[in-house]
């Protein structure tokens, strides 16, 4: 069976003009339904409801969405660029079709990609912050603004989530991760083990990394 599916975007224009970069900032909005072959569940005919793969990622998006509208225009430098993506969990399809589609000009404009994926299970404070060697500036960037998280780094832009498809790209990458756990593509993947204040905290500092970099005039330097 063939579905269709689609990336859902939203756009907050940037105040420098004419020479302003973007921000994009993205989600996965699928999970496995059903099940599928990808299901760790094998066997399990119930609803795979994903709460932290990836609604948490999800929830995130939409509240740092709804928190940098407030900010006032001119403090909104660069576009923000904000991505549901379709087709994660079948092998990034929906990021890799937009990368696919992006113009050369709108890959050099782009600062950086920011990826929330399995943002809901923060456990002793400690944040998995993927792709921290995709831009010379980031370690000197991030730590200040880590708040009362303990920042776990791991360099390496690529990994199994979207933010490969920019990385493969020529783009500097984030992707913030509390962790895997034994509810993983399961149907206990449930919204009763979601830790709520967590997944605020995740976003806070990713707000305050976004807000660093609607301060920068210079781009990232990317790192292959």
């Amino acid at each position: 069976v063939n579905l269709p599916t689609a990336n859902v975007i939203g756009r907050l224009p940037g105040s420098s003009s004419p020479a302003r970069e973007q921000i994009i900032i993205g989600a996965h909005m699928d999970h496995l339904g059903w099940g599928t072959t990808s299901s760790l569940a094998p066997g399990a005919h119930e609803v795979h409801n994903g709460a932290d793969d990836n609604a948490s990622g999800v929830a995130v998006l939409l509240e740092l969405a709804d928190a940098l509208a407030k900010l006032p225009a001119e403090q909104r430098t660069h576009d923000l660029v904000f991505v549901a993506f379709g087709a994660e969990e079948m092998g990034l399809l929906g990021s890799a079709h937009l990368v696919a589609n992006m113009s050369a000009e709108d890959k050099a404009r782009t600062l950086a990609m920011i990826n929330f994926d399995m943002v809901g299970r923060l456990r002793q404070e400690s944040l998995i912050v993927n792709g921290t060697g995709t831009a010379a500036e980031w370690p000197g960037l991030l730590e200040p603004l880590a708040g009362g998280l303990a920042l776990n780094s791991v360099p390496d832009g690529w990994g199994p989530s979207d933010h490969s498809s920019f990385y493969g790209e020529g783009m500097p990458v984030l992707h913030l991760f509390t962790g895997s756990h034994e509810d993983y593509h399961r149907p206990s993947d449930d919204l009763p083990a979601i830790n709520v204040a967590g997944a605020a905290a995740v976003g806070e500092f990713a707000g305050r990394v976004v807000i660093a970099l609607l301060d920068r005039c210079d781009p990232l330097t990317f790192v292959k």
